[in-house]
């Protein structure tokens, strides 16, 4: 029998090297947001944990900061997608934006519709993303307007203004998701849907959908 020649100790043959280094192509994500400080800070610092930049392209644009829903979400319409066979785009497409209390949005729940017909998902807060931030520092079921929240969470956090930093947030996140799904959880058993579901946060919703 003709022996077969020795693989040098500690040396990988060109398939295997191809097997090992062969990973799964990121998913692409665009996230539109209504706030140009608030959101992306926080956003970013959930972009940059290491499973989260290992598995997801996260792109975040404010460009249509200060807009109505409607507009953010027509906005986010026109993004490109990838479809199933690859090409350029993005595998998914969120958009965050508030309620706002005590008068709602005129457009929010056509904002709604028009992303569920065009399959972008949202994370809605109520009545603003200071509201999730607050879940991480303490549990609340009372409804609060916009005004109140910004000033809740300035106390809790000591921000100045609207920058957040994400680096102090992370931490809590795990606590925030669980509250707010309680609370969605709550709102539902009661009947209490979109705009009445004051405090209330969909953002847990993204965060399950980058495994943060």
């Amino acid at each position: 029998m003709t022996e077969q020649p020795r693989r040098p100790a500690g040396r990988t043959s060109g398939l295997d090297r191809r097997k090992r280094t062969t990973r799964r192509p990121k998913s692409s994500v665009l996230i539109m947001t209504e706030g140009r400080r608030t959101e992306p800070d926080y956003l970013a610092a959930i972009a940059e944990l290491p499973h989260v930049r290992q598995r997801f392209d996260i792109q975040i644009d404010p460009s249509l900061a200060g807009r109505t829903p409607i507009k953010i979400v027509t906005g986010a319409a026109r993004a490109p997608r990838r479809n199933q066979h690859g090409g350029e785009g993005f595998d998914s497409v969120w958009c965050v934006f508030d309620v706002e209390q005590p008068r709602p949005h005129p457009s929010l729940m056509r904002a709604v519709n028009l992303a569920r017909d065009n399959d972008i998902d949202v994370a809605i807060s109520n009545p603003c993303f200071e509201a999730w931030l607050i879940f991480h520092w303490q549990r609340m079921s009372q409804p609060m307007t916009t005004a109140q929240a910004v000033s809740l969470r300035q106390q809790l956090d000591g921000a100045k203004g609207k920058r957040v930093d994400g680096s102090l947030y992370l931490p809590m996140r795990q606590d925030a998701a669980d509250h707010a799904r309680r609370l969605a959880e709550r709102h539902s058993t009661n009947g209490r849907v979109l705009p009445d579901d004051n405090p209330s946060s969909g953002m847990f919703t993204l965060l399950d959908a980058l495994s943060a």
